[in-house]
């Protein structure tokens, strides 16, 4: 009898593991391939009937669309002009070449944002600046800023009724960069009036020169005040004196003497003078004055 061989079971154990796993996994791929089929077939499907809508509003889009092109397009009731300047809008112009700071179609009543394709014509523009300057002209109106309004709608009509003015106009409307490099700006600087250099040297000196005088008589004021002080009082140099207050102080003294020995000097020359006056003889009566 054959023995039995440990070693050759345990071989064919190993290679039905491996033949079951690869059949697993074929499985799993078979499985996966399958499911992204199905995902692939019904995404189609669903595009084409979007593709399908789609083409349908695309067709009642475009049907409305030429409808409405032939039919005229709604006119927009234009309210009524304001003389109010708060109603008029705002613009960007600085310099004044067309209506200033207040848009020029909201002067004569009308908002470019809501007349659609149908702007104010030339007869519109006249008709509206006529019955504004019925309302507002100074001849008829005598109110208080009459005449500054009626200006505005004035130059309003100007630029309107103008076509290369109001081509510009509704050009330079958004698009205030290239307003500025054709007209410039006043808002961002402004030059100078031109002075004379000389002017403002001489100025300049004047007013050095008059700090200076003050700075100076201020410092001489102080040391003088010191010296007098020093003087009066001979404070020693200890004391806070010095050299100059020592001989200020000797100056004034031999002053002070002189004048009191010329005062006493005076008082004597009087005294004796009165005197001599004295010894001449008695007084004259009035008979003798009448006498001589």
């Amino acid at each position: 009898m054959n023995a039995f061989n440990p070693r050759s079971s345990t071989r064919m154990v190993r290679c039905c593991r491996r033949i079951s796993f690869a059949f697993a996994l074929l499985a799993v791929v078979f499985a996966i391939s399958c499911t992204l089929a199905f995902a692939q077939e019904g995404s189609s499907g669903a595009g084409s009937d979007e593709d399908g809508g789609a083409s349908t509003t695309t067709t009642a889009s475009d049907s409305s669309a030429t409808n409405n092109a032939d039919s005229p397009p709604p006119k927009v009731k234009r309210p009524e002009p304001s003389g109010n300047e708060a109603d008029w809008g705002s613009f960007y112009d600085p310099n004044k070449v067309f209506c200033g700071k207040y848009d020029c179609y909201k002067i004569l009543g009308w908002d470019h944002e809501t007349w659609g394709n149908n702007p104010p014509s030339l007869k519109d523009i006249t008709k509206s600046y006529r019955n504004l300057s019925r309302k507002w002209h100074p001849d008829k109106n005598k109110a208080k800023g009459a005449r500054e309004k009626f200006v505005h709608i004035a130059k309003a009509y100007e630029i309107l009724t103008d076509k290369e003015k109001r081509a510009d106009y509704d050009h330079f409307r958004d698009r205030p960069d290239e307003y500025f490099i054709k007209y410039g700006s006043s808002v961002l600087w402004s030059y100078a009036p031109k002075s004379d250099a000389s002017i403002i040297i001489i100025i300049f000196l004047m007013a050095g020169s008059v700090f200076t005088y003050y700075a100076q008589k201020n410092k001489w004021q102080t040391i003088a005040n010191h010296l007098v002080k020093a003087a009066v009082e001979d404070l020693s140099p200890r004391e806070g004196g010095s050299t100059e207050s020592i001989e200020i102080r000797e100056k004034a003294l031999v002053i002070l003497a002189e004048k009191k020995k010329e005062e006493e000097e005076a008082k004597l020359a009087n005294g004796s003078n009165g005197t001599e006056k004295k010894k001449k003889g008695p007084k004259m009566t009035g008979r003798e004055r009448k006498e001589k």
